[in-house]
């Protein structure tokens, strides 16, 4: 979010890919400790993710206040959807 908000799109390009192969991952990795409704998330986060790297502007494109705050509530969304699933896997961890 504050390369967003610094509008440092090549990096957030490079980031969001990272993050998309990341949430691939995961819900390959885990697939039977995931609920269906987790799997469901990730898959929409991963969409979030998609449309961000999709929306992204080049180095000197423009931006407005609109889009950018498009792209933060995407990673809102996204921070949100992997925090509510780390949270339930690191209490199976501990239990």
């Amino acid at each position: 979010m504050p390369l967003i908000k610094s509008r440092e799109w090549s990096r957030i390009a490079e980031i969001a890919t990272e993050i998309r192969s990341a949430l691939a991952s995961a819900s390959g990795a885990w697939p039977d400790l995931l609920t269906p409704l987790e799997k469901d998330k990730l898959g929409v986060a991963s969409k979030a993710i998609e449309s961000l790297i999709e929306t992204t502007p080049g180095e000197d494109g423009a931006d407005g206040v609109e889009k950018t705050q498009g792209m933060m509530a995407q990673c809102n969304f996204v921070i949100n959807v992997v925090g509510e699933i780390a949270g339930r896997l690191k209490y199976l961890e501990e239990g």
